[in-house]
């Protein structure tokens, strides 16, 4: 029997129409509690295992997601965001669905240009953010973005416009994810290995348990009670300071004896030089 290694916590797969039916009771059993499943690439496929995969997944008491591969040189993002969408790629907070999750990465199509496919790092993250703000407007989630390093800082750019995104690396080895992609500090999903027990991509999710259920809910925790308003006390009144009475001094003053203006005091006619 193989021994395959693991690291620890919270361990998930993802499948696509390479994997076929999954026998996801012994995925289970090796230690699997999520499951990512290819729906659709570009605007023509559609994985016609998904249904299968999707719900088997979910019916072995998995938390279960969509995933769409990129390819970004045949149409918009906001086009390949809509047919995902259409497809499978919705997103609810029922508790039990991952984010949806765009897989952007190395052109396997040599018909199709480079390994940027033929795109510049401008170019490449204006479609990223087509695909992401279609993806938020129409099921109110940012999409996980699953990717490798390397590709990442190569075709986009070292682009650091979708770390509020959160990140499935790829990075095969036993020790850690490595480098991540520019602009993060942290990822949620790492791709440990393509050669695990029963399927082939297994994944860790990097936190707690409470921390995941959180996730899969986006972050909606539950309602705390605000306190009590207390009123605040009136304000006082200003204090008006009492008129201070102006003394004058006559001795720098002459007064004639006389009233001229016939007010009955005497009127102050100059001043002492």
């Amino acid at each position: 029997m193989i021994s395959y290694w693991k690291p620890g916590g919270i361990l998930g797969v993802d499948v696509s129409s390479h994997q076929g039916n999954v026998d996801w009771a012994a995925a289970w059993r090796q230690g699997s509690r999520f499951a990512y499943t290819k729906a659709t690439e570009a605007l023509v496929y559609k994985n016609p295992y998904f249904a299968s995969q999707y719900n088997g997944a979910e019916g072995s008491g998995m938390t279960r997601g969509a995933y769409h591969f990129a390819i970004p040189n045949v149409s918009s993002g906001a086009e390949q965001a809509d047919y995902f969408i259409r497809n499978g790629g919705g997103w609810s907070a029922d508790g039990k669905t991952l984010p949806p999750l765009l897989d952007v990465e190395y052109n396997p199509y040599p018909e199709l240009g480079n390994t940027c496919y033929n795109m510049s790092p401008a170019q490449m993250v204006n479609w990223i953010r087509d695909f992401s703000t279609t993806m938020v407007k129409r099921t109110g989630r940012v999409p996980m973005i699953y990717t490798t390093t390397d590709w990442w800082n190569y075709c986009t750019g070292s682009s650091t416009a979708f770390t509020d995104h959160p990140l499935h690396v790829a990075s095969y080895n036993t020790c850690c994810t490595g480098a991540l992609p520019a602009g993060w500090r942290t990822d949620s999903l790492w791709q440990y290995t393509s050669e695990g027990p029963v399927v082939g991509d297994w994944n860790r999710w990097n936190g707690t348990a409470a921390a995941f259920d959180r996730f899969v809910r986006n972050g909606k925790a539950p309602v705390v009670p605000k306190p009590p308003v207390v009123p605040k006390p009136a304000p006082k009144p200003p204090v008006v300071p009492k008129p201070v009475p102006v003394v004058l001094d006559r001795s720098l003053m002459v007064v004639n004896a006389g009233d001229f203006n016939g007010n009955g005091t005497d009127d102050l006619i100059s001043r002492r030089t």
